[in-house]
This record gives structure tokens, sequence and C-alpha cells, in this order.
């Protein structure tokens, strides 16, 4: 925790670290815990900045230069939303100004401007701390470009595929998406269903048993579930139908969702 703004911020795969103070006394000295944030901070592959309370960089490093074409110099004392895309500056310039601390402490997605005024998805995570002396809102950026790529390939796949109920589910088994197909297997427009938990498809009987749990938990151990059952129409008709369940997990194992695939046997 940093003496003067009091906040304290993770990098991915590294320890706390605390971000600069706004200002320096003239010939002043690191201190040890700022050395440790400019030596981590300087190779982080993600962009890392800070801004005052009016918004203005105070801290920029090698990350943010790749990512976003400005140099350090060039970024210090400029307005953080220089980087928005057109769309968000507004917002961003009312959340500052607002100091709205509890609404920072989370990760948003946003779109981000370059200094050759391309824009580009990226993943924002803002942290306030300090006192009313003294406030700096640190970030955490990431170029979220080849997530979204990969997000809208997977969509347009999804719903070129015919006479097969596909969809994604969230670690603790609420649908994430929802496409065409499915939609006229199941009977569920997308905007009733998102949200809602994998039970609504199976019988009462099977939900009593705990069936729709015990597929994901398998899936989830074993690395896929797979059965023939019936299952439930949003009017309430039942159809045999194949079920294959298959987790989604990340580069450290970590359990990110599920997809489930509902071929109708009856159909």
């Amino acid at each position: 925790m940093h003496k003067t703004t009091g906040l304290t911020v993770r990098i991915k795969d590294q320890p706390a670290i605390p971000p600069l103070p706004a200002k320096r006394p003239a010939g002043q000295a690191l201190s040890a815990s700022e050395a440790t944030f400019r030596a981590l901070a300087e190779t982080a592959s993600e962009a890392i900045l800070s801004a005052n309370l009016e918004g203005e960089v105070t801290y920029w490093n090698k990350g943010a230069e790749r990512m976003f074409g400005y140099t350090a110099a060039e970024a210090a004392g400029k307005p953080l939303v220089l980087i928005m895309g057109s769309a968000w500056r507004q917002a961003i310039e009312r959340y500052l100004k607002a100091r709205q601390a509890d609404a920072m402490e989370n990760t948003i997605e946003l779109a981000g401007r370059r200094k050759d005024a391309t824009e580009f998805p990226l993943e924002l995570s803002l942290a306030r701390g300090g006192d009313d002396g003294c406030i700096l809102f640190t970030a955490i950026v990431r170029d979220i470009t080849r997530r979204k790529r990969a997000e809208e390939a997977r969509r347009l796949l999804l719903d070129g595929v015919k006479d097969i109920a596909i969809y994604m589910l969230d670690p603790g088994g609420r649908v994430a998406s929802w496409n065409p197909e499915t939609e006229r297997i199941k009977g569920y427009q997308a905007e009733e269903i998102i949200g809602q938990d994998l039970s609504r498809f199976y019988t009462p009987e099977d939900v009593e048993r705990g069936k729709p749990q015990h597929g994901l938990s398998v899936a989830a151990a074993q690395g896929r579930f797979q059965e023939e059952a019936w299952l439930v129409r949003k009017d309430g008709s039942r159809f045999w139908a194949g079920v294959v369940i298959t987790p989604l997990k990340d580069e450290g194992g970590q359990l990110r969702g599920f997809v489930e695939t509902v071929r109708d046997y009856t159909g």
C-alpha cells in the first residue's frame, strides 16, 4: 500500500505494486516501492498508466507507448481521454470528475484510440486511491483485438450450424450465448434465456435428481460429458436429444465456462 496514494494495483502474474505519486519534490530519490513499481511496470506487456484527478496523465510505461503510439514525453500531462474512443470520451470525463471511486474498482471494455487515430477494443482495469490532497487513477490496459475477432468468428460459425443447438454456459451453468438454430430447437429467444440456469431445459424429475449440475461436474473433471435424455422446450413439450458438454479453460487451466451441443432426435 503506497503512503501517498493508498492504492495497490496487481499486474497479471506479478505481486501487488503501488503506482507512482503524482508529484515528487525535485531531487528526491525513488523509494523502494516506487523503484519496484518502475521495474515491474516497464517490463509488463500491458499498458500501465496513471492520471490525476483532472484526468491528466502522470505515468506512462513502455507498454502504453507500444499500444497507443505516444511516447511517455508526449503523453505526460495530456488528458486520459486522449486514448479513449470517441464514443467513450465524455463518459470517462464525467467518470473522473464525479470521483466515483466505487464504480471504478472494476474492469470494463471500451474502444481505445491510437496516435494514428485508429480505434481498437481494449480491456481497462481502473483503480482510485489516495485522499483529496493527492488522488491518482491507475489503469492497466490490455488490447483484446484478438479475443474479439475470435468471438466474432465463433459467433459466425455457430450462426451457420443447422439442426444442432450450440450455446455457451458460464462456469455456474447459466446461458451465456444463443444462436438462431438453438432458438428454433428450444423455443427461447436470446433476450429471455441468456442468464438463465441450464436446468430450464431439463425435466422436473431430472432437476430434482441434480442431473444438470452433474453433467457440468463430470465435464469439468473429465473433459467431456455425453448422454441421451429427455429435454424440455419453452412450450413444455419434451424431446429426446443427444447432449454433449465440453469445458472451456484458459491457458492456466482455469474454468471459463462450457459449450453444450444438443441434437434433437425427434425433429
